[in-house]
């Protein structure tokens, strides 16, 4: 896990250098989704990372990636037990997926 986490945060380096906003918020996701494997001490700033990479891809209309940078905050909330933002979350990526037809992002999202 923490080889992952290094090899994140390389990547993100190199994608903010380049700016290449579409890896950089993959790369904000991939260590969103590390963190919050850590448990709810590690949570905060999972949550912060999760929340800046759902909104790079809402600017970049990416909503397939925008709608899994939701399911990243759903489980960040839920580890955090904020029931209502974590329903807020799933419910906007189950939005998201219905309208891309994504029936099993829907599935994932409920």
């Amino acid at each position: 896990e923490e080889a992952a986490e290094h090899l994140a945060r390389e990547e993100l380096e190199r994608c903010q250098d380049t700016e290449n906003a579409h890896g950089e918020a993959a790369m904000l996701l991939c260590l969103a989704e590390l963190r919050c494997s850590r448990g709810a001490g590690s949570c905060e700033e999972a949550l912060q990372m999760g929340i800046e990479a759902q909104e790079i891809f809402q600017q970049l209309e990416d909503q397939a990636m925008e709608a899994s940078a939701l399911l990243a905050l759903t489980r960040v909330y839920a580890t955090q037990r904020n029931g209502k933002e974590a329903m807020r979350a799933a419910g906007d990526a189950i939005i998201l997926f219905r309208g891309l037809g994504d029936q099993e992002g829907e599935v994932r999202a409920l």
